[in-house]
């Protein structure tokens, strides 16, 4: 069931009423797997967001593993904010590493690196880029950013096809902590979202205007302070 929500701009975009139910992560990505035939999210192309181009300094969240480059030309980016979990919010650093060092995945391996690295990296930035999906690549960004704690609030966002999306490279996705989207343009060969301070976590995804390794983002308030951004596709091996 869809409804629109409002943002300061006074443009609507799709939101999506979630369901609850009680899954682990594991069988939370297997739900997404399973339904990689659904109808694709039709949201995508029902929002047009303006927004000024800001020439301020950002931190872009890139990748020399470039695959390729598709020609885009300058404009508005259509995206779809599928979860927006208010009530969220990351817990502190020692309760974190209690938390995960009780899940069997990771024990006590959870205080030491590699893993102890990727939770600071996870955990250090409040905005997340996604140019995949992969199935066991998504458990350690939804584990180490404390995420995994609202699997049920953010269901809608895999369970219409999207990962199958992501894995085409079609979609790409952008998780929000403590900020909410503004406005998404693409220029000079990266999205730049403008964002506002918000509570909780928010989710947004967007057609792709290119085919490269990782989202060539840039993230900046309304006053154009640049907001760090973390790739979180490849997590390696541990």
């Amino acid at each position: 069931m869809a409804r629109l929500l409002s943002v300061t701009t006074g443009v609507a975009v799709l939101g999506l009423v979630l369901t609850s139910c009680q899954r682990s992560p594991e069988a939370f990505i297997q739900i997404a797997s399973a339904s990689v035939e659904a109808v694709a999210v039709d949201g995508l192309r029902a929002v047009s967001i303006s927004a000024a181009v800001i020439d301020e300094p950002a931190v872009i969240a890139s990748s020399p593993n470039i695959l390729a480059a598709r020609t885009a030309s300058p404009g508005n980016v259509a995206y779809a904010i599928c979860a927006h979990v208010q009530n969220w919010e990351r817990p502190s650093e020692s309760e974190h590493l209690r938390q995960l060092a009780a899940i069997p995945r990771y024990g006590k391996t959870i205080y030491e690196d590699p893993l102890r690295s990727l939770l600071a990296d996870f955990r250090g930035f409040p905005v997340i880029s996604f140019a995949t999906y992969g199935l066991s690549a998504r458990s350690e960004p939804l584990y180490l950013s404390g995420v995994w704690t609202v699997l049920d609030d953010i269901e809608a966002c895999y369970s219409q096809g999207q990962p199958a999306r992501m894995g085409e490279g079609e979609l790409g996705e952008t998780w929000l902590m403590g900020y909410a989207a503004n406005g998404l343009i693409w220029v000079d060969g990266m999205y730049q979202l403008t964002v506002e301070p918000a509570q909780g976590l928010q989710i947004l995804q967007f057609e792709r205007q290119e085919e490269l390794a990782t989202l060539p983002m840039r993230v900046v308030a309304a006053d154009g302070m640049a907001i760090q951004v973390h790739a979180g596709d490849y997590v390696g091996s541990w």
